[in-house]
Protein backbone atom coordinates (compact mmCIF):
# COMPACT_ATOMS: atom_id res chain seq x y z
CA UNK A 1 0.00 0.00 0.00
CA UNK A 2 2.58 2.53 0.99
CA UNK A 3 4.86 1.68 -2.22
CA UNK A 4 1.78 2.18 -4.49
CA UNK A 5 0.52 6.02 -2.64
CA UNK A 6 4.34 6.68 -3.00
CA UNK A 7 3.90 5.93 -7.07
CA UNK A 8 0.97 8.10 -7.15
CA UNK A 9 2.52 10.73 -5.42
CA UNK A 10 5.89 10.64 -7.43
CA UNK A 11 3.27 10.83 -10.58
CA UNK A 12 1.56 13.87 -8.82
CA UNK A 13 4.62 15.65 -8.21
CA UNK A 14 6.25 14.77 -12.25
CA UNK A 15 3.30 16.46 -13.65
CA UNK A 16 3.12 19.14 -11.38
CA UNK A 17 6.73 19.81 -11.99
CA UNK A 18 6.14 19.34 -16.02
CA UNK A 19 3.24 21.74 -15.82
CA UNK A 20 4.71 24.05 -14.02
CA UNK A 21 7.65 24.45 -16.48
CA UNK A 22 5.29 24.34 -19.18
CA UNK A 23 3.40 27.33 -17.98
CA UNK A 24 7.21 29.02 -17.21
CA UNK A 25 7.89 28.57 -21.17
CA UNK A 26 4.38 29.83 -21.67
CA UNK A 27 4.60 33.19 -19.53
CA UNK A 28 7.95 33.34 -20.91
CA UNK A 29 7.05 33.29 -24.72
CA UNK A 30 4.32 35.51 -24.22
CA UNK A 31 5.60 38.02 -22.02
CA UNK A 32 8.70 38.32 -24.42
CA UNK A 33 7.17 37.57 -27.60
CA UNK A 34 3.59 38.57 -27.26
CA UNK A 35 1.37 40.90 -26.90
CA UNK A 36 2.49 42.31 -23.83
CA UNK A 37 5.21 44.41 -24.66
CA UNK A 38 4.56 47.18 -21.80
CA UNK A 39 5.20 44.35 -19.52
CA UNK A 40 7.91 42.87 -21.59
CA UNK A 41 9.44 46.39 -21.51
CA UNK A 42 9.20 46.83 -17.73
CA UNK A 43 11.06 43.90 -16.87
CA UNK A 44 13.75 44.76 -19.20
CA UNK A 45 14.65 47.83 -18.26
CA UNK A 46 14.52 46.80 -14.29
CA UNK A 47 16.65 43.79 -15.16
CA UNK A 48 18.68 46.16 -17.36
CA UNK A 49 19.45 49.25 -14.93
CA UNK A 50 21.63 48.11 -12.81
CA UNK A 51 24.36 45.33 -12.67
CA UNK A 52 22.27 42.47 -11.25
CA UNK A 53 19.88 40.20 -12.85
CA UNK A 54 20.61 40.85 -16.39
CA UNK A 55 19.75 37.71 -17.38
CA UNK A 56 15.92 38.36 -17.25
CA UNK A 57 16.67 40.09 -20.20
CA UNK A 58 19.73 38.38 -21.81
CA UNK A 59 18.76 35.13 -22.30
CA UNK A 60 15.00 35.93 -23.68
CA UNK A 61 16.20 38.95 -25.96
CA UNK A 62 18.73 39.73 -28.39
CA UNK A 63 21.25 43.13 -27.44
CA UNK A 64 19.43 44.65 -30.53
CA UNK A 65 16.27 43.79 -29.25
CA UNK A 66 17.31 45.31 -25.55
CA UNK A 67 18.92 48.18 -26.84
CA UNK A 68 16.01 49.49 -28.14
CA UNK A 69 13.71 48.86 -25.25
CA UNK A 70 16.01 50.74 -22.98
CA UNK A 71 16.24 53.44 -25.66
CA UNK A 72 12.62 54.09 -25.88
CA UNK A 73 12.51 53.92 -21.84
CA UNK A 74 15.63 55.47 -20.77
CA UNK A 75 16.17 58.95 -19.58
CA UNK A 76 16.66 61.08 -23.28
CA UNK A 77 20.39 63.28 -22.83
CA UNK A 78 22.13 66.54 -24.11
CA UNK A 79 25.56 66.42 -24.43
CA UNK A 80 27.65 69.54 -22.85
CA UNK A 81 31.41 69.77 -22.02
CA UNK A 82 32.66 70.57 -18.60
CA UNK A 83 34.19 73.92 -17.66
CA UNK A 84 36.01 72.26 -14.70
CA UNK A 85 37.70 75.98 -13.89
CA UNK A 86 34.38 77.39 -12.73
CA UNK A 87 34.58 74.95 -9.65
CA UNK A 88 36.54 77.12 -7.24
CA UNK A 89 37.30 75.11 -3.75
CA UNK A 90 37.72 77.78 -1.43
CA UNK A 91 40.44 76.62 1.09
CA UNK A 92 39.81 77.34 5.37
CA UNK A 93 41.64 80.12 6.44
CA UNK A 94 44.19 79.34 8.48
CA UNK A 95 43.82 78.20 12.19
CA UNK A 96 40.04 77.71 11.16
CA UNK A 97 39.16 73.89 10.78
CA UNK A 98 35.48 72.33 9.59
CA UNK A 99 34.69 71.98 13.07
CA UNK A 100 34.62 75.71 14.55
CA UNK A 101 31.87 76.85 11.79
CA UNK A 102 30.03 73.41 12.82
CA UNK A 103 29.52 72.88 16.12
CA UNK A 104 26.32 70.78 15.69
CA UNK A 105 28.51 67.91 14.39
CA UNK A 106 28.35 65.36 17.52
CA UNK A 107 32.38 64.52 17.13
CA UNK A 108 34.82 66.53 15.62
CA UNK A 109 35.78 64.53 12.51
CA UNK A 110 32.40 64.30 11.44
CA UNK A 111 32.68 68.31 11.32
CA UNK A 112 32.48 69.95 7.97
CA UNK A 113 29.75 67.26 6.82
CA UNK A 114 25.91 66.91 7.03
CA UNK A 115 22.84 64.86 6.24
CA UNK A 116 19.66 65.93 4.98
CA UNK A 117 16.16 64.14 4.44
CA UNK A 118 14.85 64.07 1.26
CA UNK A 119 11.80 63.55 -0.37
CA UNK A 120 8.70 64.14 -2.76
CA UNK A 121 6.41 62.25 -4.37
CA UNK A 122 6.33 58.63 -4.37
CA UNK A 123 10.28 58.78 -2.89
CA UNK A 124 12.58 59.48 -0.05
CA UNK A 125 16.06 59.68 0.44
CA UNK A 126 19.36 61.10 1.87
CA UNK A 127 21.98 63.53 0.78
CA UNK A 128 25.18 64.13 2.25
CA UNK A 129 27.29 67.39 1.72
CA UNK A 130 30.89 67.64 2.86
CA UNK A 131 32.65 70.64 2.28
CA UNK A 132 35.91 69.89 1.82
CA UNK A 133 36.45 67.76 -1.09
CA UNK A 134 39.99 66.88 -0.41
CA UNK A 135 38.21 64.62 2.20
CA UNK A 136 36.87 62.64 -0.71
CA UNK A 137 38.46 59.43 -1.87
CA UNK A 138 37.52 56.19 -3.83
CA UNK A 139 37.68 52.89 -1.35
CA UNK A 140 38.08 49.65 -3.06
CA UNK A 141 37.09 45.94 -1.68
CA UNK A 142 40.03 44.39 -0.05
CA UNK A 143 39.11 41.34 -2.37
CA UNK A 144 39.09 42.96 -5.62
CA UNK A 145 38.64 41.06 -8.52
CA UNK A 146 37.94 37.93 -6.45
CA UNK A 147 34.68 39.25 -5.16
CA UNK A 148 33.11 42.67 -3.83
CA UNK A 149 33.02 43.92 0.31
CA UNK A 150 29.91 45.70 1.97
CA UNK A 151 30.01 49.67 2.07
CA UNK A 152 29.79 49.61 5.52
CA UNK A 153 33.32 47.13 5.39
CA UNK A 154 34.54 48.83 3.03
CA UNK A 155 34.31 52.58 4.67
CA UNK A 156 35.43 50.51 8.22
CA UNK A 157 38.60 49.43 6.90
CA UNK A 158 39.47 52.91 5.37
CA UNK A 159 38.30 54.84 8.65
CA UNK A 160 35.76 56.65 6.48
CA UNK A 161 32.87 58.84 8.36
CA UNK A 162 30.75 58.67 5.29
CA UNK A 163 30.25 57.33 1.72
CA UNK A 164 27.75 55.78 -0.95
CA UNK A 165 28.40 53.09 -3.33
CA UNK A 166 30.62 54.16 -6.53
CA UNK A 167 30.86 52.37 -9.81
CA UNK A 168 29.25 49.59 -11.61
CA UNK A 169 30.76 46.13 -12.02
CA UNK A 170 30.65 42.95 -14.52
CA UNK A 171 28.07 40.17 -13.75
CA UNK A 172 30.63 37.07 -14.74
CA UNK A 173 29.25 34.02 -15.01
CA UNK A 174 25.70 35.23 -12.75
CA UNK A 175 27.65 35.35 -9.49
CA UNK A 176 27.30 38.79 -8.95
CA UNK A 177 29.44 39.21 -5.95
CA UNK A 178 30.73 43.17 -6.79
CA UNK A 179 33.76 41.13 -7.63
CA UNK A 180 34.87 42.84 -11.16
CA UNK A 181 34.81 46.71 -11.57
CA UNK A 182 33.22 48.21 -15.39
CA UNK A 183 35.37 50.83 -17.12
CA UNK A 184 38.15 52.35 -14.58
CA UNK A 185 38.73 52.58 -11.50
CA UNK A 186 41.97 55.07 -10.06
CA UNK A 187 43.09 55.63 -6.45
CA UNK A 188 45.42 58.13 -5.54
CA UNK A 189 46.24 58.55 -9.20
CA UNK A 190 47.34 55.37 -10.03
CA UNK A 191 44.91 53.35 -12.22
CA UNK A 192 44.07 50.35 -10.11
CA UNK A 193 42.06 48.80 -12.49
CA UNK A 194 41.18 48.83 -16.41
CA UNK A 195 38.26 46.96 -18.30
CA UNK A 196 39.87 44.68 -21.08
CA UNK A 197 38.99 45.52 -24.54
CA UNK A 198 37.91 48.96 -23.60
CA UNK A 199 38.67 52.50 -25.11
CA UNK A 200 37.15 55.24 -23.89
CA UNK A 201 35.18 55.29 -20.18
CA UNK A 202 32.69 56.93 -18.22
CA UNK A 203 34.36 59.06 -16.05
CA UNK A 204 33.25 60.07 -12.56
CA UNK A 205 35.89 61.35 -10.16
CA UNK A 206 38.06 64.05 -8.72
CA UNK A 207 41.42 65.50 -10.00
CA UNK A 208 44.10 66.35 -8.09
CA UNK A 209 42.90 70.14 -7.87
CA UNK A 210 39.57 68.21 -5.90
CA UNK A 211 37.44 68.96 -8.36
CA UNK A 212 34.45 66.31 -9.75
CA UNK A 213 35.03 65.75 -13.32
CA UNK A 214 32.26 63.66 -14.96
CA UNK A 215 32.29 62.99 -18.75
CA UNK A 216 30.12 60.03 -20.56
CA UNK A 217 33.32 58.98 -22.66
CA UNK A 218 37.09 59.88 -22.15
CA UNK A 219 40.03 57.92 -23.77
CA UNK A 220 43.23 56.86 -21.14
CA UNK A 221 45.39 59.77 -22.96
CA UNK A 222 42.23 62.33 -21.65
CA UNK A 223 41.98 60.72 -18.48
CA UNK A 224 45.69 61.23 -17.87
CA UNK A 225 45.40 64.38 -19.10
CA UNK A 226 42.50 65.56 -16.92
CA UNK A 227 44.94 64.09 -13.54
CA UNK A 228 42.56 62.58 -12.12
CA UNK A 229 43.76 61.30 -8.65
CA UNK A 230 40.15 59.06 -7.09
CA UNK A 231 37.42 58.26 -9.90
CA UNK A 232 35.19 55.08 -11.20
CA UNK A 233 33.04 54.51 -14.53
CA UNK A 234 29.25 54.85 -14.50
CA UNK A 235 27.01 57.15 -15.36
CA UNK A 236 25.69 59.39 -17.21
CA UNK A 237 26.48 62.29 -16.47
CA UNK A 238 23.13 64.76 -15.36
CA UNK A 239 24.35 68.07 -14.89
CA UNK A 240 27.27 69.95 -16.71
CA UNK A 241 28.04 73.39 -16.14
CA UNK A 242 25.21 74.34 -14.14
CA UNK A 243 22.26 72.87 -16.69
CA UNK A 244 20.75 69.37 -16.67
CA UNK A 245 21.58 67.38 -19.47
CA UNK A 246 18.39 64.74 -19.17
CA UNK A 247 15.70 66.19 -21.95
CA UNK A 248 13.20 63.57 -20.64
CA UNK A 249 13.55 61.69 -17.76
CA UNK A 250 12.33 57.80 -18.88
CA UNK A 251 9.75 56.21 -16.77
CA UNK A 252 11.47 53.78 -15.34
CA UNK A 253 11.05 54.35 -11.22
CA UNK A 254 14.76 52.69 -9.51
CA UNK A 255 16.67 53.61 -6.05
CA UNK A 256 19.17 56.13 -7.16
CA UNK A 257 23.00 57.04 -6.04
CA UNK A 258 24.47 60.30 -7.73
CA UNK A 259 27.45 62.92 -6.77
CA UNK A 260 27.67 66.37 -7.49
CA UNK A 261 29.80 69.33 -6.79
CA UNK A 262 28.43 72.89 -5.95
CA UNK A 263 31.30 75.51 -7.53
CA UNK A 264 32.66 76.54 -4.31
CA UNK A 265 33.92 72.53 -3.97
CA UNK A 266 31.17 71.30 -1.34
CA UNK A 267 30.46 68.03 -2.93
CA UNK A 268 26.73 66.82 -2.75
CA UNK A 269 25.74 62.63 -2.66
CA UNK A 270 22.29 61.64 -2.91
CA UNK A 271 20.61 58.08 -2.42
CA UNK A 272 17.02 57.59 -3.51
CA UNK A 273 15.71 54.43 -1.79
CA UNK A 274 13.45 52.72 -4.55
CA UNK A 275 11.33 49.08 -4.77
CA UNK A 276 9.98 49.51 -1.77
CA UNK A 277 6.04 50.75 -0.21
CA UNK A 278 7.73 53.74 1.27
CA UNK A 279 9.38 54.62 -1.81
CA UNK A 280 8.77 53.93 -5.44
CA UNK A 281 12.59 55.40 -6.62
CA UNK A 282 13.47 57.78 -9.02
CA UNK A 283 13.95 58.99 -12.18
CA UNK A 284 17.26 60.13 -13.79
CA UNK A 285 15.60 63.32 -14.26
CA UNK A 286 14.09 63.73 -10.86
CA UNK A 287 17.85 62.97 -9.73
CA UNK A 288 19.19 65.90 -11.70
CA UNK A 289 16.32 68.37 -10.68
CA UNK A 290 17.50 67.89 -7.25
CA UNK A 291 21.39 67.90 -7.58
CA UNK A 292 20.22 71.29 -9.44
CA UNK A 293 18.15 72.43 -6.59
CA UNK A 294 20.54 71.56 -3.96
CA UNK A 295 22.93 74.14 -5.80
CA UNK A 296 25.25 71.23 -8.03
CA UNK A 297 26.95 72.57 -11.03
CA UNK A 298 28.21 69.40 -12.24
CA UNK A 299 26.58 65.91 -11.34
CA UNK A 300 26.16 62.32 -12.24
CA UNK A 301 24.46 59.29 -12.06
CA UNK A 302 26.44 56.31 -9.83
CA UNK A 303 25.57 52.70 -9.83
CA UNK A 304 22.02 52.28 -8.49
CA UNK A 305 19.33 49.70 -7.64
CA UNK A 306 20.28 47.30 -4.87
CA UNK A 307 23.65 48.32 -4.47
CA UNK A 308 21.92 52.11 -3.61
CA UNK A 309 23.63 52.69 -0.23
CA UNK A 310 24.64 55.66 2.53
CA UNK A 311 26.87 55.15 5.08
CA UNK A 312 27.53 57.81 7.87
CA UNK A 313 28.84 57.70 11.42
CA UNK A 314 29.71 54.25 11.48
CA UNK A 315 25.99 52.28 9.88
CA UNK A 316 24.07 52.52 6.96
CA UNK A 317 21.48 55.16 7.00
CA UNK A 318 19.10 54.28 3.82
CA UNK A 319 16.84 51.41 2.96
CA UNK A 320 19.00 49.39 0.44
CA UNK A 321 16.49 46.91 -1.50
CA UNK A 322 18.37 44.22 -1.18
CA UNK A 323 16.72 41.26 0.51
CA UNK A 324 19.89 40.93 2.25
CA UNK A 325 20.68 44.45 2.95
CA UNK A 326 24.12 45.98 1.73
CA UNK A 327 24.92 44.11 -0.81
CA UNK A 328 28.69 43.46 -2.20
CA UNK A 329 30.40 46.40 -4.32
CA UNK A 330 33.87 46.87 -5.71
CA UNK A 331 33.70 50.87 -4.96
CA UNK A 332 32.96 52.99 -3.04
CA UNK A 333 33.02 57.02 -2.72
CA UNK A 334 34.82 57.63 0.69
CA UNK A 335 34.55 60.96 3.27
CA UNK A 336 37.57 60.91 5.35
CA UNK A 337 38.12 62.48 8.73
CA UNK A 338 39.25 65.99 8.63
CA UNK A 339 43.29 66.04 9.24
Amino acid sequence: MNRRLLRIAGRVLYTIGISIVCLTVAAGILIYHGPFTHVRDAIVVQAMSTNEQKYWATWFLSPDEINAIMDEAGPKLTTATQNVDAIKVTPLPSGVTPAAADSSSPAPNLAGVTVTDISGPGYHGKLMTVSDPARMTVGLSPTLGESGTRLSQIASASHAIGGVNAGGFLDDNFIQNGALPSGIVITNGVIRWQQKNVDSFDIIGFNTDDVLVVDNSMTLSQIRAAHLRDAVSFGPALVINGKSLVVSGGTTLQPRTAIGQRTDGTVLMLVIDGRQSSSDGATYATVADLMLRYGAYNAASLDGGSSTTMYWDGKVINSPCDILGERSIPTAFLVLPQN
